[in-house]
């Protein structure tokens, strides 16, 4: 028997993934069968329907209407229109604004600033929103540990990709509080300039004074990753000065997923030594194929971490196989470890004695430039590699006759 209300989740195209990350999130929470509306999730399309028609069914049905509030939210017309739809559907539905992608509840136009809106900042905050959208749906909110909170929040904002953490503080890299919190730090006057050329000189400045003092990475890797960072033009300013500031601050680098592969390399090809794990989560990912299988300069020694150990080989493509073969004859030592303790094995990178980088299974990942953090996970890793079973060349061209 169908559910007879539902969530309406109203966003901006840019937004889809967050959309659907958070219907994810009421589905699994909910104690009851729930129905959550995302226009851009193709399982509620219906091809051929006269959409205002549709939308108009969908609030009519609604009891719990989500709008997600950012700066191409407020810009689209479409949101508009819903929001409309649902201030005068009968009866009206509780309306939930969430701020996300850098737009703050202040900042919040009317009707949306009528409404008790959130701008979740934790996995406790946003436990604390999806809570009141299925309760508001008179669906008893799941308590049980159905939800890992911490990794859906990780989810939550990975996926409006333009986060950034500075002193412990969540910012978007789109909002203006970025640009307020930076000035003061950087000490940069405005002198009649209009946002764009202030950010320019700002991330101009920025370029000049960071470097890692002592470490044989210093302006080499800046140079290169600095004129990257400029050269991505999708990015907007904001997002290019407070990527640079917080790795310049906090001695760290926080990339998302699309970027985290990117990064890697340059360092990586920056060092004299590279140690690293992979990971069962890691070999699946797509953007990891380039990484892990194509050659490196510099010394490698890479143990992969798997569920099925050494005997994960027999899953190997020919392909993957051949390249592994590539890079030990390019002096890269490889070893297989199997795990079989029920937490997730460590996957990180360390790049000579400069920093170690730490992936998460979303795809995040941390770079951090830390003498002592090095050492210590330079022992982790020996303790690893001691217990892995080496491979040999042997074995990779006796799986690759076998294909």
């Amino acid at each position: 028997m169908p559910t007879s209300r539902c969530v309406f989740v109203s966003h901006a195209d840019e937004d889809k993934e967050v959309a659907l990350v958070l219907k994810s999130l009421i589905l699994k929470a909910a104690g009851k069968p729930i129905r959550v509306f995302v226009s851009s999730d193709l399982k509620d399309k219906r091809h051929g329907t006269d959409w205002m028609k549709r939308i108009g069914s969908e609030l009519a049905d609604t009891s719990a209407f989500v709008f997600l509030a950012s700066p191409g939210s407020l810009r689209a017309s479409w949101t508009n229109i819903e929001i409309g739809g649902a201030l005068f559907s009968k009866p009206q539905p509780r309306i939930f604004p969430i701020c996300i992608a850098g737009l703050t509840i202040p900042q919040l136009p009317s009707p949306s600033n009528r409404f008790d809106a959130s701008n979740p900042g934790s996995a406790d905050e946003l436990r604390d929103v999806v809570g009141s959208i299925v309760r508001a749906c008179k669906v008893p909110f799941s308590e049980a540990s159905t939800v890992d909170w911490e990794a859906a929040y990780l989810a939550f904002c990975e996926a409006q990709e333009e986060w950034l953490t500075i002193d412990h503080e969540v910012f978007s890299a789109c909002s203006s509080e970025t640009l307020r919190y930076l000035e003061p730090i950087l000490n940069v006057a405005r002198s009649g300039q209009d946002a764009a050329g202030l950010y320019s000189d700002l991330i101009g400045h920025v370029l000049q004074t960071m470097t890692f003092h002592g470490s044989p990475i210093d302006d080499r890797f800046w140079v290169a990753h600095g004129n990257d960072i400029r050269g991505k033009q999708e990015w907007p300013p904001q997002k290019k000065l407070a990527y640079l500031v917080l790795a310049a601050r906090q001695r760290k680098i926080v990339t998302g997923r699309k970027d985290s592969y990117g990064v890697m390399d340059v360092l990586r090809r920056q060092v004299s030594e590279y140690r690293a794990t992979a990971t069962d989560d890691e070999l699946a990912r797509p953007e990891s194929q380039d990484f892990l299988f194509s050659t490196a300069s510099p010394k490698v020694l890479r143990l992969f971490i798997l569920r099925k150990g050494k005997d994960a080989l027999a899953d190997f493509t020919k392909q993957q196989l051949e390249s592994l073969d590539g890079q030990m004859a390019d002096n890269v030592e490889i070893r297989f470890l199997r795990w079989t303790r029920p937490a997730p094995p460590p996957n990180f990178g360390i790049y000579g004695d400069v920093a170690v980088g730490r992936l998460s299974p979303s795809g995040i990942n941390e770079i951090e430039f830390d003498t002592e953090t090095v050492k210590n996970v330079k022992r982790q890793f020996d303790e690893l590699w001691d217990s892995g079973k080496r491979v040999e060349r042997s074995d990779i061209e006796t799986l690759c006759q076998d294909r």
